[in-house]
């Protein structure tokens, strides 16, 4: 979809995080207020105390708390 941006054809509305990396020739981005997306883990029940688990999830939650929004 960014593509067909970039060639004039187009406008997209895409997760900023699947920016992150690209080229975007001929392409500006502006955020837009308004929509948000929420992301869960899901863990099999019981399994959210496994000593390898834990630290995973601890880990996801600063990772999205890094990403902030907007």
């Amino acid at each position: 979809m960014v593509a067909l941006v970039g060639a004039g054809a187009g406008v997209a509305l895409v997760p900023r995080l699947a920016l992150r990396d690209m080229a975007l020739p001929g392409v500006v981005v502006r955020h837009t207020p308004g929509p948000e997306r929420r992301v869960f883990a899901a863990v099999r029940r019981g399994s959210d105390c496994h000593p390898l688990l834990r630290p995973l999830l601890s880990s996801l939650r600063t990772v999205a708390g890094s990403l902030g929004t907007g």
